[in-house]
């Protein structure tokens, strides 16, 4: 019978073991001493609280989320990223059992609470960001335990509202848009552009002039979508005549941008919409593209 020597056994043995270890890893989906605290129902409601912003909170309104008293329409990106951080807590390691032993920044933390139906299903403390800025000192749901945790946490819930609010004001199929309109201040019709014909093209309604092609496509690609660059005040008033009313029409349905001013000092033009009930800017590359006369577009 022959016998394997002892280093040999040792050795051995000690793979086995780091082999069923990396088994094991591999069937729990996560590293040895990663503790995870997963809620079982998804939040309809989060509030955030000692933040930048002061109090906020986000409501699930129907499919969408909306933000503090004034139900502004939330960045749904920005929301599902607090909606995973939260219902799915990482946690590497714990790192003390006393909250006030340690530099952890509990003395000014950012608390995030989510509900559902009314009931609390979690609270966090979110103390100083580490070193790397990949993790966060946290406690959770009121226990001394102090975790370090996957994720910055502050970057991700210490919001202003205005970063929270959605910024889309529409998002068109550039290939489905089939007229452009430009309305002049007092309400007349500047231009009609036209998409139509096998193969479509498009002309100038009403007009023999012949707008360039690859102009013309590069700017309605440029206007299919628009996002705010930043709202303005709800007490904002707006001037007695705007620079003109762009409207396009894609399968059946009009948006509209009416442009009311330029300001001179940032560049911005003020704007309002047909999709939206607030006054808004954007950049000023962005407005001089929606301002545009029936010259730009020639050859």
């Amino acid at each position: 019978m022959m016998h394997l020597p002892v280093r040999k056994t040792v050795l051995l043995a000690a793979i086995l073991v780091l082999a069923l270890v990396y088994v094991l890893q591999l069937s729990l989906g996560r590293p040895a001493g990663i503790r995870e605290f997963v809620l079982e129902t998804a939040p309809d409601t989060i509030e955030i609280t000692g933040g930048q912003a002061g109090t906020v909170r986000l409501v699930l309104d129907g499919e969408r989320w909306v933000l503090n008293d004034e139900r502004y329409p939330a960045d749904a990106a920005a929301v599902q990223s607090m909606v995973s951080a939260i219902t799915t807590v990482r946690a590497p390691g714990r790192v003390s059992g006393n909250p006030e032993r340690g530099d952890f920044g509990f003395d000014s933390p950012l608390t995030i609470t989510a509900f559902a139906s009314g009931k609390k299903l979690r609270t966090l403390h979110a103390g100083k960001v580490s070193a790397n800025a990949l993790q966060t000192y946290c406690r959770i749901d009121g226990s001394d335990d102090v975790y370090l945790v996957s994720g910055n946490l502050r970057n991700s819930f210490d919001r202003t509202v205005e970063s929270l609010r959605e910024k889309t004001v529409y998002a068109l199929d550039s290939a489905g848009i089939e007229r452009a309109v430009f309305n002049t201040p007092d309400g007349g019709t500047d231009w009609v552009l036209e998409r139509s014909g096998n193969p479509p093209v498009w002309n100038f309604a009403g007009s023999t002039d012949i707008p360039d092609a690859e102009k013309t496509a590069a700017w309605i690609r440029s206007v299919a979508s628009l996002r705010v660059q930043e709202y303005a005040p709800a007490d904002t008033v707006l001037p007695d005549a705007p620079q003109g009313t762009l409207s396009l029409t894609a399968g059946g349905k009009t948006v509209t941008v009416t442009v009311h001013e330029k300001d001179e000092e940032t560049g911005m033009y003020l704007c309002t919409s047909s999709e939206l009930p607030y006054t808004f800017r954007v950049s000023s590359y962005t407005g001089d593209r929606l301002v545009r006369n029936r010259e730009s577009f020639l050859k």
